[in-house]
């Protein structure tokens, strides 16, 4: 069996930093720079962007083609996993507001860890202990953000539908066989064709600021399926957590308001579940995904 060479940490968390960095930085420039924030046509142009550069990679490695049946599921469960996080945004315009759906998916860790038994068997008991960080962070930001306004059984739908979707998505593309490369393909072709058509059937109109959401819809599609093979499911779902706080973190030290016990506890809270979902059981070994380092 041939010995397997030892990568340095940064060979393996580097997807994830910069996969925080990317979502911390769009958040900051939304107010800021409207073009920045995401559309139906920019996730279509950003992610089949991502795609093409996944199927390039594993042509000129000349990976094996996956199987019917692991193409598929790779698919669907891409779909599922990128499109979750958008659901407000395919689902209709101003649907679901930012901190609303920053609330709800800071329950994925939890359906990631209700989920994974059911692809691995015999491992709830270890990965239930990952259910509290998602919990504790879906507290702690009832403390930070404005409460959200649940007017509407179809918004309601969407907040649940949300972390469910994603949690599974990530789980199932996490566990299929065959080549990693190849798996991203088809991860991003799916969400990739769901928003051009959509994009389609709104008619939308193409415009030179696209091209900056689509920059970050391509580089946070590529990076969080990068980041889920390197680190695995549950250390991939820490960045729900860990992006708001690094925002809330930013704007503190920008703007220097007067903190009031309820927000520090919600701070201290948020950035101890951040650390737990780090460190989770050592289960998930990373899946070699050959890219250029």
């Amino acid at each position: 069996m041939p010995e397997r060479v030892r990568r340095s940490p940064w060979s393996r968390w580097w997807p994830f930093v910069c996969l925080c960095a990317a979502a911390a930085l769009r958040w900051t420039a939304a107010d800021g720079i409207p073009a920045s924030v995401p559309t139906a046509l920019s996730m279509a142009v950003g992610l089949g962007s991502a795609c093409l550069v996944a199927l390039t990679l594993a042509t000129l490695r000349g990976e094996p083609m996956l199987s019917r049946d692991e193409a598929t599921g790779s698919a669907l469960a891409g779909g599922m996993m990128l499109c979750g996080p958008a659901l407000g945004l395919l689902a209709g315009p101003h649907m679901l507001g930012g901190g609303a759906l920053t609330i709800s998916l800071a329950l994925v860790p939890v359906v990631i860890a209700v989920a994974r038994p059911a692809f691995h068997r015999g491992e709830g008991a270890e990965m239930a202990g990952r259910m509290w960080p998602g919990i504790a962070a879906v507290a702690a930001l009832l403390l930070l953000l404005p409460e959200p306004t649940l007017d509407g059984g179809y918004r309601i739908a969407l907040l649940v539908a949300a972390p469910i979707i994603t949690g599974v998505g990530a789980v199932w593309l996490r566990t299929r066989h065959g080549s990693a490369t190849w798996r991203a393909v088809m991860a991003l072709l799916v969400p990739a064709a769901i928003a051009a058509a959509l994009a389609l059937a709104h008619h939308a109109s193409w415009t030179r600021t696209t091209w900056l959401a689509a920059a970050f819809d391509g580089a946070l599609g590529g990076l969080s399926v990068l980041t889920l093979f390197r680190v695995g499911g549950t250390r991939w779902s820490a960045h729900f957590e860990l992006v708001p706080l690094l925002v809330i973190l930013e704007s503190l030290l920008v703007i220097r308001p007067h903190l009031d016990p309820r927000s520090m506890c919600g701070i201290v809270l948020l950035g101890i579940a951040s650390v737990f979902l780090l460190l989770p059981p050592r289960l998930e070994e990373p899946i070699e995904l050959d890219v250029p380092r």
